[in-house]
């Protein structure tokens, strides 16, 4: 018999296997095509330490979560709780392994069945940005792989 606690567990589990690190653009990115789509763009500071994050990038990326969550909520009806969970996860492990490759920037492109996440060479104003639709922005990923 499968206990809630094994249920959550394994849930977790799919959620992190949901995570790839990117080299540059591939058609992977839209093997999902259902909406919504969640592109969430944000500068690495790295002055704290090596290979990590600071305190700011934490505030930023808990801001900008919670700006994805309200536009959601906002302009979407449909299903969505697999975008919350994977951004909820993001946004609990500042120190893990996603961020370890970060250069100047990071782009994570969420879904409600993938998270993929681009190391940029390119700045991202200071505050970073979110968009909301029906498509991933690819923008500022095109300019960084081109």
């Amino acid at each position: 018999m499968t206990t809630e606690k094994q249920l959550a567990a394994e849930e977790a589990q799919e959620v992190r296997a949901s995570i790839h690190i990117m080299g540059g653009l591939t058609n992977e990115i839209y093997s999902n095509p259902q909406g919504p789509f969640v592109s969430l763009y944000l500068p690495v500071h790295h002055q704290d330490r090596a290979g990590g994050r600071n305190w700011w990038d934490d505030i930023e990326l808990k801001d900008l979560v919670k700006q994805a969550q309200a536009d959601l909520e906002r302009d979407f009806t449909g299903e969505y709780d697999g975008i919350n969970q994977r951004l909820t996860l993001l946004e609990e492990h500042p120190n893990w392994f996603v961020w370890e490759n970060a250069k100047d920037a990071i782009a994570f492109l969420v879904s409600n069945t993938d998270v993929y996440v681009f190391p940029l060479d390119i700045q991202i104003p200071d505050k970073g940005f979110v968009t909301v639709g029906n498509e991933f922005f690819i923008k500022p990923l095109v300019r960084n792989y081109e």
